[in-house]
């Protein structure tokens, strides 16, 4: 089988029909599937041992490698290598041996703790527990049952009804013995059992020296049997395989570690005899997935019942062993074992039960290598692809795939979290271009090859709309001052105008989605949008839309229908002195078509989506040079000034009582900010914030000259700033910007005399407005700030009546 190269990690192939010859090349790969079953499962016997040679070749070929750069030849080094493998295998021989024997020895003074708990469970039985009654309940009924009896035989012929049944004699029961086996025979018996292991493991150990040996030469012949016409994919393919492999061998050891080492240690100091044995057992049987580690707990637990006169010992095992289970498959496998296989974790238990069934026992210690091992061939072979996406980890559909197959299911809601998930990793602005647009481009692949329907188009449509509209409030969790200057551009020196845009699906209601995404990703740039189909500009529709409008971007994801577009252009720009942009956004590799319609009726054409908020910034936005318009001084500001200090509020800690204010402010009209300011001569300090900046908080104070809180205390009123960046009196206040400050609603804190002392604000980090209600709702409680205020320079304080503001 040729190798190819490989797909994405996630991404897909080319779509393909089925064809005879397809469907031939399917029938042939299955025929080859089972075959190479049937092959695995009678050649178990050789394979096994092969497959455990090649796995320990994988471990111990690093090592080879290193001791070759030192200067060894590979025959001393596969010798200094096997050599020190072997006595280290030998080292564990004789500690397992010698802690068996120790245990040997001492199981005979553990028979009176046995019999004393055997003891105790039948008294406990006895005295009316649960199995006492269970095994009684038994007993009853199978007495019942006895007592019936078999039914009476059918009388013989030529024999009276009443004369007496012949008895029949009952069986003499046969009991075989055998001799006592002796020191021979056992040992004969011992030697015939250990025979097929140990011969496993010496054709293990011959596979793993050749191996070595001969690495390159079974390197180069296995390129030439994959794809010697490749060498460089055929090359990539061993690598990769080989470096998961031998990073899963490496993480297992320290997994197996992590495990068997606390393990040792708590049985020590548990008290349960030969702790190290136990300790190295667990690690060498998680080697074995899923039942090693229950194997490996069973002796010591045995073994604590035993020795404990009590249950303690018994309880603290038991205890271990759970605690151990729960930290190494939550704490360590997730650190260690993230994207090292590239198997998904189905996968890996269906390995498991596979490689089980044809090979037992060392089938499933071999499961995961084997596996993976599958999925690398799978990445690389085209007839065996899906194997790849079967058993491996990497998404099989892509971001705007996954996407497009939701909004073809008509799920708005999954679509919408598929959303908000890719904006908060990656912006919502690359959720625009790099899943949603490309989901519509994949939508209208469809549709201009006759798969997907007029109606199915209206339907994926509509829900893509309502995927917007579900994800409009969305909040980027970046820093405000990245969302505001880092994606979509510097906006420090620029003033948003009152310009709006009106977005027009141009023929299809794949277009009418293109016009809403546009709009929505414009509005998350603080730009007034809307969306329509061009059905909607029908009759006077166009002319009521025209008047109020500066740009018009014209929508479509083709380059056809050329003068159904030019004569809705002209339609247009005969009823609207707006700027016309026609924005074609096709998938990259479209054919395209005439741009002379640009010339006659568009003042724009874009291929991008980066294009087309460029082209729109540019003409949006209008530049300003000045700084910030500082806020005038009061009429009376020397009685202002005098009124404040009067307050001796100025530069004091923080109060829980006014922090309560502002954490009640903030909560109230769902602000990320609320703040109590107090401005003097040249500055204003904030006595209490909630959701302000810790290193704001620290200085607590900020110059007057860029305070919009000392625009509230000059015009005595509340103030309303709904996107202060198209405010000119604060489109480049410094500390706004720095923050990404976009709303500000601010009541002025007012003494009995009707002097503005400071503000009570909330302020958000995007555009938005306030209702009558709630401007009043933040003047009552700006009312209530100086209520507490004035109460404490005079108790008998009363409140003066409103101003108007």
């Amino acid at each position: 089988m040729p190798l190819s190269t490989p797909p994405p990690e996630g991404g897909r192939g080319p779509a393909v029909g089925l064809t005879p010859a397809s469907s031939l090349a399917y029938l042939v790969t299955g025929a080859s599937l089972l075959l190479a079953i049937a092959a695995l499962y009678f050649g178990r016997k050789f394979l096994i041992p092969l497959a455990l040679g090649t796995l320990l070749a994988f471990t111990l070929q690093p090592l080879v490698t290193r001791l070759r750069r030192l200067g060894l030849g590979r025959g001393g080094s596969v010798t200094i290598v096997t050599g020190v493998v072997t006595a280290l295998l030998l080292a564990s021989v004789f500690v397992t041996g010698s802690q068996l024997v120790t245990l040997a020895n001492n199981l005979p003074s553990y028979k009176s703790n046995l019999e004393e708990k055997i003891r105790f469970l039948k008294s406990s039985a006895a005295n009316g527990g649960a199995l006492d009654k269970a095994s009684n309940a038994l007993r009853d009924l199978s007495r019942q049952i006895n007592a019936a009896g078999p039914a009476d035989p059918p009388a013989l012929p030529g024999r009276a009804r009443h004369q007496d049944p012949v008895p029949v004699p009952m069986p003499v029961p046969v009991q075989i013995v055998s001799a006592d086996a002796g020191p021979l025979q056992v040992a004969g018996d011992l030697l015939g059992r250990s025979m097929a292991p140990a011969g496993l493991i010496g054709l293990v150990f011959i596979f793993m020296v050749f191996i070595l040996l001969e690495h390159e030469h079974l390197r180069d012949r296995l390129i030439r049997l994959m794809g010697g016409s490749d060498m460089n994919l055929t090359t990539e393919a061993m690598n990769e395989a080989g470096d998961r492999v031998s990073r899963y061998l490496a993480l297992q050891v320290l997994v197996n570690a992590s495990y068997g080492v606390p393990i040792g240690i708590g049985l020590y100091l548990i008290g349960v005899p030969n702790a190290v044995l136990w300790g190295v057992l667990a690690s060498v049987l998680r080697f074995v997935p899923y039942v090693g580690p229950f194997i490996a707990a069973l002796f010591p637990i045995v073994l604590a019942v035993a020795v404990d006169p009590g249950w303690s010992m018994l309880g603290w095992t038991l205890a271990l062993f759970a605690v151990s289970e729960v930290v190494n498959n939550n704490v360590v496998k997730p650190l260690l074992y993230t994207s090292s296989t590239g198997l998904s974790a189905i996968a890996m238990i269906a390995a498991a039960v596979f490689w089980t069934t044809l090979w037992g026992p060392a089938g499933l210690f071999l499961s995961t290598p084997l596996t993976v091992c599958l999925v690398v061939l799978g990445r690389y072979v085209p007839q065996l692809h899906f194997l790849y996406l079967l058993l491996g980890n990497a998404p099989a559909l892509s971001p705007p795939e996954r996407f497009y197959q939701r909004m073809l299911a008509g799920d708005a809601l999954e679509g919408a979290e598929i959303g908000v998930e890719y904006a908060a990793a990656h912006g919502i602005q690359r959720f625009h271009e790099e899943v949603a647009l490309v989901a519509l481009q994949l939508a209208e692949a469809d549709r201009r090859r006759a798969v997907l329907s007029t109606e199915r188009a209206e339907a994926v449509s509509g829900t893509m709309r309502e995927v917007f509209s579900r994800i409009q409030d969305f909040q980027d969790p970046r820093p405000a001052i990245e969302r505001a200057t880092g994606a979509e551009g510097d906006a420090r020196s620029v003033l948003w105008g009152e310009a709006a845009v009106l977005c027009v699906g141009a023929r299809t209601p794949l277009d009418t989605a293109l016009a809403a995404l546009l709009a929505q990703a414009l509005q998350y740039r603080g730009i007034d949008a809307w969306a329509t189909p061009a059905a909607m500009l029908a009759g006077d529709g166009i002319k009521q839309a025209g008047h109020s409008l500066e740009l018009i971007a014209l929508a479509q994801l083709s380059d056809s229908g050329g003068i159904h577009v030019q004569q809705l252009c002209r339609r247009l720009r005969k009823h609207s002195g707006a700027r016309l942009l026609l924005a074609i956004l096709e998938r990259p590799g479209t054919g395209r078509g005439p741009e002379s319609i640009v010339q006659d009726v568009a003042d724009g054409l874009v291929r991008s989506f980066d294009e087309a908020m460029l082209w729109i910034d540019e003409r949006a936005r209008t530049s300003i040079e000045a700084p910030m318009t500082p806020a005038p001084l009061a009429l009376r500001e020397d009685e202002r000034l005098r009124a404040l200090a009067r307050t001796e509020l100025m530069d004091t800690p923080a109060e829980n009582t006014f922090d309560q204010m502002t954490q009640a402010l903030k909560e109230a009209f769902d602000a990320p900010i609320a703040m109590l300011s107090l401005v003097d001569a040249d500055r204003q300090f904030w006595k209490s914030t909630a959701g302000l900046p810790a290193h704001l908080c620290e200085t607590r104070d900020s110059p007057r000259s860029t305070s919009i809180c000392g625009h509230v205390v000059a015009a005595n009123k509340v103030l309303v700033a709904e996107d202060t960046w198209r405010d000119a009196r604060f489109a480049n206040n410094p500390l706004l910007r720095e923050q990404g400050i976009r709303f500000y609603a601010g009541a002025p804190l007012r003494t009995r005399d009707g002097l503005a002392i400071g503000s009570l604000c909330v302020m958000d980090v995007r555009p938005r407005k306030i209702t009558k209600a709630e401007e009043a709702l933040l003047v009552l409680a700006a009312q209530q700030v100086m209520r507490e205020i004035e109460s404490r320079r005079d108790p008998d304080f009363a409140e003066p009546e409103a101003v108007p503001g």
